[in-house]
């Protein structure tokens, strides 16, 4: 089955158009669609060892 460029060429322009109404829509994340918890997390980088992912995970190395 063949198409004609014509075809293809209105394909793609279709494509096009509603790729341009369908992604503004898609606003991500704001500030104005975010709502304070009130929740603190405290990140330690490169703190004591104590806390910090083992060395070796638990997969072993065998073959």
């Amino acid at each position: 089955m063949t198409h004609s460029s014509k075809t293809i060429a209105a394909a793609m322009a279709a494509t096009v158009v509603i790729s341009f109404l369908l992604l503004p829509s898609c606003r991500g994340r704001r500030m104005s669609d975010m709502q304070p918890t009130g929740d603190t997390v405290e990140v330690v980088i490169g703190g004591d060892s104590a806390n910090a992912a083992p060395a070796n995970d638990s997969i072993p190395d065998r073959i």
